[in-house]
C-alpha cells in the first residue's frame, strides 16, 4: 500500500486501489482515504482489495508520511511494540 500511494506500483496494479475522491466529486473527511469495495462473504475480506486499503485507512497519518518504506516500517514497528508495553 505504501509503494501504492507513493505512485511506485506496477502498472498491472494501476487500477486496483481507488481513493474516495474518484467516487464522487464533493468535498469529505473521508476524500483522501482508499475506497473500501462492498464484500459480501468473510473470505472477501482477507483479499488484498479490501485489507489493504483497509489497514492503510486505519494507519496513522505520522506513519502514512513517512518518506521511506524502510522509515514507514520501523515507525510501525515501534507503535505496534508500544501499544503492548505496560507501564
Amino acid at each position: 500500500m505504501y509503494n501504492f500511494n507513493i505512485g511506485n506500483q506496477p502498472d498491472v496494479f494501476k487500477n486496483m486501489f481507488i481513493k474516495n475522491s474518484t467516487i464522487h466529486c464533493y468535498q469529505t473527511r473521508n476524500s483522501d482515504a482508499y475506497h473500501l469495495p462492498q464484500i459480501r462473504t468473510h473470505l472477501a475480506k482477507s483479499n488484498i482489495t479490501f485489507s489493504g486499503p483497509k489497514f492503510w485507512n486505519n494507519l496513522n497519518m505520522l506513519i502514512k508520511d513517512s518518506p521511506s518504506l524502510n522509515q514507514l516500517k520501523f515507525k510501525l514497528k515501534q507503535h505496534l511494540l508500544s501499544s503492548y508495553l505496560i507501564d
